[in-house]
């Protein structure tokens, strides 16, 4: 009964300080409450936190006490005599008073301890006293013994030599002199002896009665009682009263800004340091994982991870996922065994695909490293492109600003550039980048393979061929290289000058000294000519008119440069001069060696002559474009160890290979002007004569044109333009023309809106170059692969040139930017589960040119995706969105949507769809990418936005041919835009897309870029539509005799389309 009642109390209390912490009290119940308290405790201290609580202090003595009372008054406890203040919760240090009490007690019993171990020290000190001065008193009664021994000793000594001389015998002698000194001795020895110190030494304390020392009194030291506990421990009490919380870590939010796990009801959650609820108690293990790199809180829920905002104590990322690493501001997390990235506010930059990912960053790069399969690529992280398929058993950034990326297959070795461009294939067991500048951007790559090296330039052109030597010395203007301990040299360009046959070799004016393994020493000149047959002494050094020679007892002689003897070998170093030039006064050296020394000019000539034509032909576009391309071309076109037969010949064929040299002659004429430009030196730029009104032009001479530019300056701002020329902003830019780099455009800057320009008419017609290749054959051994000789793939070599469409290599250019326009571009010819879109890949890059072009939009401000997939797609409309919503463009921005490839139209939701490389067309609503969703994100962003579609929705290909089982024609209801955007289709839904065979495009596009070319990108969109329409409708009834009608649809805020400019 008893223990039923003292139950029921402790229920009434929880329930009263559950009521207390949860009911709220006005101002004037506080007053009232902190009044009353006062009236029992010395102070009280109200906090407001949490609901309010009370800190109470009341004095006993000389000791202050504290308690804790909840916002009611009701107090929780009392009488700690310390306290700790934390945002969450108080510490009081308060007593256990079973612990006190036994404390107590044994504060009584070391009074009583002290007082014995008082005495007991008193007692010793006494004994020690007395000890001490009996000690004093001996030491000086030893001393007194010892003068006392010592005179008695002395006085017995004379008494016994007195007798003994007395007693002495007469005898002379040295017999009796011996006999005379052994008896002193005995007689002194005997003396000594009989004094004895121990009866003196008693005798003198007897005297000081000293016989006895002072005896230690039994003094047993008193046993400490040992301490107990304090009685006092420090305890935490939540400012809510009562703790909503079974279990709490205190010691995890000590400090601010921290969070601890709680438990309630067996449940797990997270508080954070002002003890607020962060997480429920929901679930089933602790909450709190710690920190991440970027002071977010890793989290787990269940088992699976989460992202703690440490700032807002929201969920950033939810507790999905099996793995979560932070890294470079990034949130790497694993999801299904799945690796994927998001950005710090929580946003999947790249969804949950990958097998594993690393971020690396180096100097101004971010690589996202991704593995599928087991071999890893890269990616460029801010772009989404693909720097390197995953490929490679392990991918690494090298360089000082990570430049370059190294890969690793079947155990050997190869390098890319950051950029993805191959430089190297996996063929080498090792690689190195020397660097020869601080800036990190001359470098030279020194391969090895099979035990020999090779030297390489920065864009891959060898310097020495691999294969054929083991080590080299580079010296201006040729390397020595050396091959089985022997010695030759190589030209920069790998030419072999001279045979690796000498056991050294040193260059000496225009010739080299060498030696033979046998000891046989000699001259040779460029082309590795002997100038006299070899000698047996070495020469030492070689002059204008002669050659010095040194046997081996350092004598030295002199010959001409046919061999000829003009000083015999028996001069020192400091007369062998003398001798020469006596020598010369008699003879006429130059007329001797005339003959030798005219082949000497002749061959080192010709070599400079050709280490000059090589320098030349180096820096042409067409040695850097050959260089750039056939070397990926070749590596691109090799059959995969586990690439199926067939999927080779798909991917690699006459027509894919065209189209890949397309693209790269591109990217190595870009690439070509950037470095060109980039090793240019600062331009000197001069106004040469006087201002021309009538033509309003100035004259100015410049390094980069072999002839002075015009540049039309207006009048009204011709003096001003004059005055300010020297501090002009002034920026060029460069093209291709005739084979090496060419000044395009000189703009000169008033001010930003204020631009003079200078136009090279010559580049504003953009060609891409043409460049003659030479390929390996793609072939494959049939015996490899159990395929008939008839299935061997053969593709011509010679000459490869590029043909291009009409639209293709007259690409107008322009001086207008347009740096608030955004382009994405998704050109799908390659298909996993469909056929191949014949002319995708061409679309969309030629339309990309244009764009750049003939359009002005920055290259940087273009997504161009190949063959893209589900993700592509989406990461490249959720960059429209990022873009959209950069305060930068907000407001400013415009897009361009063009999509080039499969359309596919659901039949149960008359939907749209357009066809990723890795969909399924049977299952296109779980594979394919919905129009409508790309409509709703253009829509978000208000922003003025053009998509271009050449692309059908009818379920057929642009052959015609089905691309899945339909029912018949699908009326389509999704593909209607909405807000500020417009919406060109290539034909109408129950319509086929046609491709235009003869142009090598697909027909819509073709005539898009047609209109482009002749209008030079200044045309509205009811024009350009206008036009398009009626060509294609023209063209697909005369060429193709198959109905094509483009459409165009616009949202309800665009209804002055026609008026947009492009």
């Amino acid at each position: 009964m008893n223990r039923l009642k003292y139950i029921c109390i402790v229920v009434l209390l929880l329930l009263s300080f559950s009521a207390g912490a949860n009911q709220q009290i006005s101002i004037s119940q506080q007053k009232t409450i902190e009044k009353s308290l006062r009236t029992k405790y010395s102070d009280v201290h109200y906090h407001p936190e949490a609901g309010g609580w009370y800190l109470l202090l009341s004095e006993k003595g000389v000791t202050t006490f504290y308690s804790m009372g909840d916002n009611l008054g009701n107090v929780v406890v009392s009488d700690a005599i310390d306290y700790k203040l934390h945002e969450g919760y108080i510490s009081l240090y308060i007593a256990d008073k079973t612990k006190k009490r036994i404390h107590d007690e044994w504060v009584e019993s070391m009074k009583s301890y002290n007082s014995a171990y008082q005495k007991y020290c008193q007692t010793n000190a006494e004994y020690e006293e007395e000890l001490t001065a009996y000690n004093l008193k001996l030491d000086a009664a030893k001393q007194k013994a010892q003068e006392k021994y010592e005179k008695m000793v002395a006085a017995a000594q004379r008494e016994a030599q007195e007798e003994h001389q007395r007693n002495a015998s007469n005898s002379g002698g040295i017999l009796g002199g011996v006999l005379n000194m052994i008896g002193s001795a005995v007689a002194t020895a005997s003396a000594t002896s009989s004094v004895n110190y121990d009866a003196i030494l008693r005798e003198i304390l007897e005297e000081s009665d000293l016989l006895v020392p002072p005896s230690k009194p039994y003094n047993p030291e008193p046993n400490k009682p040992q301490e107990p506990d304090s009685g006092y421990y420090w305890k935490d009490f939540t400012y809510i009263q009562p703790c909503p919380y079974d279990e709490v870590d205190y010691d995890a939010i000590a400090m601010p800004n921290t969070y601890a796990d709680v438990q309630c009801r067996g449940k797990y959650g997270l508080v954070n340091s002002k003890l607020e609820e962060v997480i429920p108690c929901v679930s089933s293990n602790k909450v709190y994982l710690g920190r991440l790199e970027d002071n977010n809180v890793l989290v787990s829920m269940d088992g699976k991870m989460g992202v703690l905002s440490s700032n807002t104590n929201q969920i950033l990322l939810p507790c999905e996922y099996d793995d979560i690493k932070s890294t470079y501001g990034f949130f790497l997390c694993k999801q299904n065994n799945r690796w994927g990235v998001f950005s710090n506010q929580a946003k999947e930059l790249y969804p949950c695909q990958y097998q594993n990912v690393q971020l690396e960053k180096q100097g101004e790069y971010l690589y996202l490293l991704i593995q599928n399969k087991g071999l890893w690529g890269a990616v460029d992280f801010y772009s989404g492109s693909e720097v390197l398929p995953c490929n490679f058993t392990a991918v690494e950034p090298m360089g000082k600003n990570a430049e370059y990326i190294r890969t690793t297959a079947d155990n050997q070795v190869g390098l890319y550039t950051a950029q993805g461009v191959l430089l190297f294939p996996c063929e080498y067991s090792d690689m190195k980048i020397i660097q020869l500048s601080d800036s990190g951007e001359d470098v030279q790559f020194e391969l090895a393979k099979n035990n020999t090296i090779g030297l390489y330039d920065n864009e891959g052109v060898e310097m020495i061929p691999i294969g054929k030597y083991s080590s080299y010395i580079y010296q201006e203007p040729f390397f020595y290289v050396e091959r089985n301990g022997l010695w030759g040299v190589c030209s920069k360009k790998g030419e072999e000058l001279i045979p690796c046959k000498y056991a050294t070799i040193t260059s000496a004016l225009k010739l080299f000294i060498v030696s033979l393994p046998n000891g046989m020493h000699g001259l040779i000149d460029f082309n590795g000519q002997e100038l006299f047959p070899f000698v047996s002494s070495p020469i030492v050094d070689v002059l204008p008119n002669y050659v010095v020679v040194m046997d081996h007892k350092d004598k030295y002689g002199a010959l001409n440069y046919q061999g000829k003897v003009i000083v015999p070998i028996k001069n020192t170093a400091e007369t062998i001069t003398k001798k020469v030039e006596a020598y010369a006064k008699k003879n006429n050296l130059l007329e001797e060696n005339v003959s030798v020394l005219e082949n000497i000019d002749i061959s080192y000539n010709a070599f400079i002559y050709r280490h000059n034509q090589t320098l030349k032909k180096q820096n042409t576009f067409s040695f850097f474009a050959q260089n750039y391309v056939e070397r990926i071309v070749n590596e691109w076109q090799k059959k995969g160890e586990f690439e199926k037969v067939s999927e080779w010949q798909k991917r690699v064929n006459g027509e894919t290979r065209k189209q890949k040299v397309f693209m790269l002659t591109k990217d190595a004429q870009d690439a070509y002007v950037a470095k060109c430009a980039h090793n240019l030196s600062k331009d000197s730029l001069a106004i040469v004569g006087n201002y021309d009104p009538d033509n309003e032009t100035y004259r100015i001479r410049t390094k980069y044109k072999g002839e002075d530019i015009l540049v039309p300056v207006p009048t009204t701002h011709a003096l001003e333009f004059k005055t300010m020329f020297p501090s002009l902003k002034k920026v060029p830019s460069f093209y291709v023309e005739d084979d090496t780099i060419g000044l395009a455009e000189y703009k000169f800057y008033l001010s930003d809106e204020l631009v003079f320009s200078f136009n090279n008419e010559a580049s504003l017609t953009y060609n891409i170059a043409q460049v003659d290749y030479n390929f390996d054959e793609i072939t494959i051994d049939p015996t490899l692969v159990g395929i008939s000789a008839k299935g061997k793939q053969v593709i011509s070599t010679s000459n490869i040139a590029i043909a291009n469409s009409d639209v293709d290599i007259q690409i107008p250019a322009t001086s207008k930017k347009q740096e608030n326009t955004f382009v994405v571009i998704i050109a799908n010819k390659n298909y996993d589960e469909a056929p191949n879109v014949e002319y995708a890949f061409n679309d969309g890059y030629i339309f990309k040119e244009y764009c750049i072009k003939t359009l002005g939009i920055p290259a940087s401000n273009i997504r161009f995706k190949e063959d893209a997939t589900f993700n592509n797609i989406r990461e490249a409309v959720n960059w429209i969105r990022d873009i959209a919503n950069n305060k930068l463009y907000k407001n400013t921005s415009r897009f361009i949507f063009y999509y080039s490839g499969h359309g596919v139209p659901d039949e149960l939701t008359r939907s749209m769809y357009l066809l990723p490389r890795d969909g399924v067309a049977a299952n296109i609503t779980s594979t394919g990418y919905k129009i409508s969703d790309l409509y709703d994100v253009l829509a978000e962003t208000s922003a003025e936005s053009l998509v271009l579609l050449d692309a059908c929705f009818s379920g057929f290909t642009k052959s015609g041919s089905a691309l899945a089982s339909t029912k018949g024609v699908v009326k389509l209801t999704s593909g209607t835009p909405r807000g500020n955007t417009v919406v060109f289709s290539a034909s109408s839904s129950n319509e086929v897309a046609h491709q235009y065979d003869e142009k090598s495009h697909g027909l819509f596009t073709y005539y898009l870029l047609k209109k482009l070319q002749e209008t030079q990108g200044d045309i509205t969109l009811g024009d350009l539509f206008t036009y398009v329409e009626k060509q294609v409708v023209r063209t697909s009834l005369t060429a193709i005799r198959k109905s094509q009608t483009p459409s165009v649809a616009a949202g309800s805020e665009a209804q002055n389309w026609k008026e947009r400019k492009l």
